[in-house]
């Protein structure tokens, strides 16, 4: 159930999506990339269910320069 093909896809384009599409959702499955790229998330999601349907899984990342990281505390 990796995604590494989708993610290795992903990062070979990055550079050239942030220049015409930067902050929107790039929906992947293997090599097949869904067009136009979402506004934001949710429509992701429901554009590779449409797309690609439920049996296997499909990345849906927003494209940035560098992936946000973020930091959960232990209280």
């Amino acid at each position: 159930m990796s995604l590494e093909k989708e993610i290795a896809l992903f990062n070979e384009h990055r550079d050239e999506w942030c220049q015409s599409s930067r902050g929107k959702f790039a929906v992947i499955q293997d090599e097949n990339i869904v067009h136009p790229f979402s506004d934001d998330w949710e429509t992701g999601l429901r554009a590779g269910l449409k797309y690609f349907g439920v049996p296997r899984p499909f990345l849906v990342k927003q494209i940035l320069e560098v992936d946000p990281v973020y930091f959960i505390g232990a209280a």
